[in-house]
């Protein structure tokens, strides 16, 4: 598939998107391949590389929450070659009273002075999970002790054509950010390690803060953002982030 053009709305400043557009294809899933492809991923990276204690099945990794997530996945353009995946858990209608990752894994660490997932409406938060990031992308210093993948600095430039653009993850994290935008939910909560949440801070997405930070498959904390917060802080994104954003949002396809 061709990459997305793009539109009218990044003309201004077109540089950050279309290095991005120029090595990436970002799109949301929606055939049974592409969901494979993201199983697979999940399975060789948590799994495999780092020996998760989770549930995999014909080297496959996907859980309960797959059927009600909207999921993206980053490809190669080259090779079409995966190079990351990330969804949005959305809780349906039908399952009043599920509980979401962060819910429970992260129940006794909440600081529920600050927001009590207990006291929300059901159906007014989700959640962005799963992101992962394979072996291929992740060869900086640092990156091998993570799954996620780390941000680096704009200027960064390496030889190897996989890795000539370093914004793997925020591109991911910015197309799921997208997606909660798009559904109209409130409020979006995030399992991150402290360190990604200071580089997500450095582009301007501000998160906050919602639990301890914990041991679990690293060290990491509940983050949340409502719809409102982010929708200023894209306003306030200095013009290449803003544009790199403009041109995440369109390579999707519209909420349904």
């Amino acid at each position: 598939m061709d990459r997305a053009p793009l539109s009218r709305q990044q003309s201004s400043s077109p540089a950050l998107a279309q290095l991005f557009a120029d090595y990436f294809l970002l799109q949301q899933v929606c055939t049974p391949d592409q969901y494979d492809e993201i199983y697979k991923m999940r399975y060789q990276t948590y799994c495999e590389e780092f020996g998760y204690d989770i549930y995999h099945h014909k080297l496959r990794e996907r859980d309960e929450y797959d059927r009600f997530s909207l999921q993206c996945l980053l490809s190669l353009q080259a090779t079409q070659q995966a190079a990351g995946s990330i969804r949005l858990i959305i809780p349906p209608s039908h399952k009043r009273g599920m509980l979401l990752p962060f819910e429970r894994n992260y129940s006794k660490a909440f600081y529920r002075n600050l927001i009590n997932p207990d006291t929300l409406p059901y159906g007014c938060y989700c959640e962005i999970s799963r992101m992962v990031v394979p072996k291929a992308f992740r060869q900086r210093h640092g990156e091998q002790l993570t799954p996620r993948g780390v941000i680096n600095d704009l200027s960064t430039e390496v030889s190897d054509q996989q890795r000539r653009f370093p914004f793997i993850t925020v591109g991911l994290y910015l197309a799921a950010l997208s997606l909660f935008i798009q559904s109209q939910l409130s409020i979006v909560f995030l399992a991150m390690e402290p360190k990604l949440v200071r580089r997500l801070d450095q582009f301007g997405i501000y998160l906050t803060q919602a639990s301890e930070v914990i041991d679990h498959h690293g060290q990491r904390a509940i983050y949340f953002a409502t719809r409102d917060s982010l929708l200023m802080d894209i306003s306030h994104f200095r013009e290449d982030y803003r544009g790199f954003y403009y041109f995440i949002n369109d390579c999707l396809r519209t909420y349904p």
